[in-house]
């Protein structure tokens, strides 16, 4: 995982996927762009949802599709 891949909030269990909505309000098949990584955290932009930026730790995501 690195600067400039397109990630998504992996999804656990239903009450993960719950909790992932209503705490932090993004919706589980949303991606975004990792725009910052400094060990196993990654600043993540999701541009469909006002550019928000939110912060997880690297084994909550699935990457979608690698920056070469």
């Amino acid at each position: 995982m690195k600067v400039g891949d397109l990630v998504r909030v992996k999804r656990h269990i239903d009450f993960y996927e719950h909790a992932t909505q209503k705490t932090i309000n993004i919706p589980m098949n949303e991606i975004g762009i990792i725009i910052q990584k400094k060990g196993d955290a990654c600043s993540v932009l999701f541009s469909s949802l006002d550019n928000d930026v939110k912060s997880f730790l690297e084994k909550h995501l699935e990457v979608i599709s690698e920056n070469n």
